[in-house]
C-alpha cells in the first residue's frame, strides 16, 4: 500500500463510553488523539489545558513527549489540523500518568480497538492481497520478532533462565487460551513433540497472539514490573484482556480456531522452492 493510500476506515473516529476519540491511520497502526484520551478520561471540558499542566507535573512524560506524540492530520471544527497523536504504545504512557477510575476500562476499549484493527486489516489493500500463507508468513515473522523484544523485557524483570521464561510465556498463554497453557495448545491442536504451536496457526490466531506479546512487553517496561511472579501475572492479565476484547466483538476463541494444513516449515519451505526455481 502506498503513502498515498488509505484503508476505508482511515480518518474514522471512535467512541470510549460515548466521548469521541479521533484517529488515524498511520505507518501500519491506529494513531489516536492525546487530547481525546485525556478527554475521555478526565471528563475535562479544558483537556488541552489538562494535558499541559500534565507535562508539567509528570517529568517523565515531559522528556518522552518527543518520542510519544506525532503532529498528524485530524479533522477538526475548523478543518483538517495537525493534531498531537499517539499509538497504541503512546496512549498507554499518557494513561499511566492520569489517575482516573476510567483507566483500566479505557485499557480494555484500546486493547479492542487493537484487536479490531488486526481482524479488520484484511481490508486494507496491502494485507487483503495476500493469500492466506502470506499472511502468515508475515505475522509469524512479525511475531518472532516481538518475541525477542518481549524475552528482554521479561528479562528485566527478573524472568532469568530459560525455565523461568517458559513458565513466564504459558502464564500468557493461559490468560488468552482460557486456561489452556502450551502443553494443552500443543495436544490440543494434535502436534508432534517437535513441532511449535505457533508454526501451526492460522493468521487470525497469530494475530492474537502478536497483540498479547506487545501488549505486556509494553505493560512490563511502562509500569516497571519487578518480580517472576509479577511478571508472570502481568501476562497473564494482558492474556486474559486480550481474550476478554476478541469475546467483546463476537470473535472466535483462538483454541477453536482451525489448525491449517501446512505449517509455517512448510510454507517456507515451498516459498524457498520458488524461488530457487526463479533464480535458475
Amino acid at each position: 500500500m502506498s503513502k498515498q493510500e488509505k484503508t476505508p476506515a482511515d480518518n474514522a473516529p471512535t467512541a470510549f463510553e460515548s466521548q469521541v476519540v479521533r484517529r488515524t491511520w498511520h505507518e501500519g497502526e491506529w494513531w489516536f488523539a492525546i487530547v481525546d484520551v485525556v478527554g475521555a478520561l478526565t471528563d475535562s471540558v479544558q483537556p488541552e489545558g489538562y494535558l499541559k499542566d500534565l507535562r508539567k507535573r509528570d517529568a517523565g512524560l515531559a522528556e518522552g513527549w518527543g518520542q510519544i506524540a506525532s503532529p498528524l492530520r485530524l479533522t477538526t471544527p475548523g478543518g483538517v489540523q495537525l493534531l498531537n497523536c499517539a499509538n497504541m504504545e503512546g496512549v498507554l504512557r499518557v494513561i499511566q500518568s492520569i489517575p482516573s477510575p476510567k483507566a483500566e476500562p479505557f485499557k480494555r476499549w484500546l486493547a479492542q480497538v487493537g484487536y479490531e484493527r488486526i481482524q479488520q486489516v484484511d481490508s486494507a489493500n496491502a494485507f487483503s492481497a495476500l493469500s492466506e500463507d502470506q499472511r502468515r508468513l508475515m505475522l509469524r515473522d512479525e511475531l518472532s520478532q516481538h518475541n525477542k523484544h518481549l524475552a528482554a523485557a521479561a528479562q528485566q524483570a527478573g524472568v532469568a533462565t530459560p525455565v523461568d521464561y517458559a513458565v513466564f510465556q504459558n502464564h500468557g498463554y493461559q490468560g488468552l487460551y482460557g486456561g489452556l497453557g502450551n502443553k494443552e495448545i500443543h495436544a490440543r491442536k494434535g502436534l508432534k513433540k517437535s513441532q511449535k504451536i505457533l508454526d501451526h496457526m492460522g493468521s487470525t490466531e497469530l494475530a492474537a497472539n502478536l497483540f498479547r506479546a506487545t501488549q505486556t512487553e509494553d505493560k512490563l517496561k511502562h509500569e516497571g514490573v519487578q518480580g517472576k511472579s509479577a511478571a508472570n501475572r502481568t501476562h497473564f492479565e494482558v492474556g486474559t484482556k486480550v481474550r476478554k476484547a476478541i469475546a467483546d466483538i463476537g470473535g472466535t476463541m483462538p483454541e477453536q480456531l482451525p489448525v491449517p494444513d501446512k505449517s509455517i516449515k512448510q510454507i517456507e519451505r515451498e516459498r524457498n522452492k520458488r524461488i530457487g526455481k526463479g533464480k535458475a
